[in-house]
């Protein structure tokens, strides 16, 4: 008996364990990030007085964005009024609108599946003033406004042609001479890693 309560308080631990890791970072979820690397590993920047430097926006494909998007619409907010920046986006892509201002749609004219489930919207070139910056955050938000009003999100469409659904994603963010961390593609433990701590 009492080897069956110790079995069922650990299986009740691992159950409380993953609803917690679910609940403090959906990884799960599909995202845009801000990152300095094209490999989503960089959300933190120093920047010097009179450097050049460039922002990622990458779509982090997870969860129902797994199998590719075809579209995405955001808007990224933060940068420096007084630095020069410059959007480029993915090549091939389409586009319309700023990301640097109201936001924007980049439209690919096939599925994009990425390399590691990462694909590149936009690399956003930038050159930092004379007077030196401290805490800069960059935000991915949504579009204003959005082009559906449902979806005041940033958002992806999905590669289920005809319908290219869209669905919301989460918003990263990057810091440019901070000390905060970042926000989206937090790793996280999988439900099998979990039981396997009970398992002992």
């Amino acid at each position: 008996m009492q080897k069956i309560r110790s079995r069922l308080l650990k299986i009740s631990l691992s159950l409380l364990t993953f609803l917690c890791l679910v609940t403090a970072a959906p990884v799960s979820a599909q995202s845009i990030g801000a990152f300095f690397d094209k490999t989503a590993e960089s959300c933190q920047a120093t920047a010097l007085p009179m450097t050049v430097d460039t922002l990622f926006v990458l779509a982090l494909l997870r969860g129902p964005s797994s199998n590719g998007i075809t579209s995405a619409e955001f808007r990224v907010e933060g940068m420096p009024s007084a630095w020069l920046a410059i959007a480029v986006p993915a090549t091939e892509a389409l586009t319309i609108g700023d990301p640097l201002g109201n936001g924007c749609d980049i439209v690919f004219p096939i599925c994009q599946i990425g390399s590691d489930r990462l694909v590149l919207l936009y690399s956003i070139l930038y050159i930092t003033s004379s007077e030196p910056v401290e805490n800069v955050t960059l935000r991915i938000d949504s579009r204003s406004p959005p082009t559906e009003y449902n979806f005041p999100c940033p958002s992806v469409t999905l590669c289920d042609q005809p319908a290219f659904t869209r669905i919301c994603c989460r918003g990263g963010e990057a810091f440019i001479n901070s000390n905060r961390t970042c926000t989206v593609d937090v790793e996280s433990k999988s439900w099998s890693q979990i039981k396997s701590l009970y398992n002992r």
